[in-house]
């Protein structure tokens, strides 16, 4: 179809689009992180929710679209879709998805969860500003989970195309705190097999995986990833004999995607790997960690250990010191002394200082946040372990995050990160809502998964008022809270997850602070568990006091 008239029929979309829509959600920006620019229109009618965007991608132009439906307890997608290929084995990455362009529907049959497909394969590529891609070879999927008793649960998910899949998966539970799964059966036409346990105990959480995949394997399908993948074995295991003092290590096996001197994924991987132990102590308000680590990468070898102290001084100021060496075999050892203090002149403005040592250059650095109304913003510099930087892999970075608030729900939000590879990249995005009345104003968008586990909350103020647009973390998901300040996530089993407020997002005016949250929610198979309430409140006006629990962050942490 040529391109004229692809254009047309976007754009006709688009128009038609909101020309019936009660609501109209546009986000739009520029990411280094995801190599990628564009923007996309979400359209929220009666009956239907529709949202189409476009954007280039490495240079070249991609386009989607999405259409959602549901008919009683069937939800139908037509258009792009992101189909999960989840076994019980994925404890240590459980967002394996299908890129496809189809028809999908997902629906419960006498207790058990069906995901069926119907379209082709598709490379769309998936940011947080557009859905795009293109269409490939036919493809059709089908999932299937079914809770057997209190104790078993069996995943099946079956591939058809020209590299067929047929996976099985077991998971059992024989008490409280332990799970075992096995999943097994072929895998793009190649032998796939794999094993996990998760033991958790009050002292012990021991994580441990093995997988075995055909070299043609996969089930993540990216132009350009950017992200490495989890390979054979890993294992992580924390033990926390008292309440004062931990020791955690761990393994991890990985493919690093390589790229070429302008930053381009080559098409190839290479195998890396890094082993580490640690342990931190918490005594009079002080906290000191330190750890060893160990990585391969394209057959050089490192060795390296951090040790981290910090504490507060006064209600306002925090000091964190750090220090690093690392030596590489066959290469000049390097060390890293980095010294920080935080002071939070007021509830809403606060300056750090950092002086860093690195091998015999001294370098003093400046930062700080500022929050109000019209913007948040905060600067810092952090220092990353990267395994596969092995001649010197301590990464010092300027992390930036800028968020302003223009009007209504409109606003800017801007922020950088450090990759595997230990480059600087960065994600810049707009974002607004409109409605011809604020009363149609949707629920804001949820995390919706098949699966029979569920869990669930509210954000209230102090005087119980629920709280719209609360922006919260459940891991690495964002989630909104609705008109009702609820929110709702499923997923296949019960797991537990961490939970951050991130009160710099909220879309509600104003200035917020947390007054009670936990810091992890728990999914459950049981709909009738009360809700998890977060409670937060307006920051009073400056008064010159600060938590002095704020802004400490250990900076050394394994990429």
């Amino acid at each position: 179809m040529p391109r004229a008239i692809r254009v047309g029929c976007f754009l006709f979309l688009v128009i038609s689009g909101c020309a019936s829509a009660q609501v109209i959600e546009v986000r739009g920006g520029n990411s280094s992180l995801y190599e990628a620019g564009g923007g996309s229109v979400t359209m929220y009618t009666p009956n239907y929710n529709f949202v189409i965007g476009a954007g280039t991608e490495a240079g070249h132009l991609e386009y989607g679209a999405r259409l959602e439906r549901e008919i009683g307890k069937t939800r139908y997608i037509a258009g792009d879709d992101q189909v999960d290929f989840h076994l019980p084995t994925d404890i240590f990455d459980s967002a394996h998805y299908l890129y496809t362009r189809g028809l999908s529907a997902r629906t419960q049959l006498q207790g058990t969860d069906i995901l069926a497909f119907g379209g082709v394969e598709s490379n769309v590529y998936s940011t947080p500003l557009f859905d795009g891609g293109t269409m490939g070879e036919g493809l059709g999927f089908l999932a299937v989970h079914r809770k057997l008793d209190a104790h078993w649960q069996l995943y099946s998910n079956t591939v058809i195309s020209s590299k067929q899949s047929e996976i099985v998966g077991l998971e059992w539970k024989p008490q409280i705190g332990e799970e075992f799964a096995f999943s097994g059966g072929v895998g793009s036409n190649k032998p796939y097999g794999a094993a996990s346990l998760h033991m958790k105990r009050q002292w012990l959480d021991l994580k441990a995986a093995y997988i075995q995949a055909g070299h043609d394997f996969e089930r993540i399908i990216l132009a350009n990833p950017v992200f490495a993948e989890p390979n054979k074995g890993n294992l992580s295991v924390t033990v926390t004999p008292t309440h004062y003092l931990s020791f955690n290590g761990g393994t991890q096996s990985y493919l690093v995607p390589l790229t070429n001197t302008k930053g381009q994924y080559t098409g190839q991987t290479a195998a890396s790997s890094a082993d580490q132990v640690g342990a931190s102590l918490n005594l009079w308000k002080a906290s000191l960690s330190g750890s060893l680590y160990e990585s391969k990468y394209q057959g050089q070898i490192d060795h390296a250990g951090t040790v981290t102290v910090q504490r507060p001084i006064t209600r306002r100021i925090q000091v964190m010191s750090s220090w690093m060496v690392s030596r590489p075999k066959n290469s000049q050892a390097t060390g890293n002394f980095l010294t920080t203090v935080n002071e939070n002149l007021t509830s809403r403005f606060s300056l750090n200082q950092s002086v860093n040592v690195s091998n015999g250059t001294t370098n003093i650095l400046y930062g700080g946040s500022i929050q109000s109304n019209l913007i948040s913003a905060s600067a810092s510099y952090e220092t990353f372990y990267v395994p596969s930087l092995t001649k010197n892999p301590f990464e010092n970075a300027l992390i930036l995050d800028v968020n302003i608030r223009l009007f209504g729900r409109a606003r800017m939000h801007g922020q950088t990160y450090v990759g595997p590879t230990g480059k600087l990249l960065y994600t810049a995005d707009a974002y607004g809502m409109a409605s011809r009345d604020p009363a149609d104003l949707p629920p804001m968008p949820q995390q919706r998964s098949i699966g029979n586990s569920v869990m669930h909350g509210q954000v209230v103020d102090s005087s119980n008022t629920p709280v719209e647009g609360a922006a919260l973390m459940i891991d690495q998901k964002p989630i909104y809270t609705d008109s009702s300040g609820r929110f709702f996530l499923r997923e296949h089993k019960p797991q537990e997850h961490k939970l951050t407020v991130l009160t710099d997002q909220f879309l509600a005016e104003g200035q917020w602070e947390v007054v009670h949250a936990p810091t992890s929610i728990h999914s459950t198979d049981n709909d009738d568990e009360p809700d998890i309430m977060i409670i937060v409140r307006h920051k009073a006006a400056p008064s010159g006091q600060a938590d002095p629990n704020e802004n400490m962050h250990n900076d050394a942490s394994p990429q």
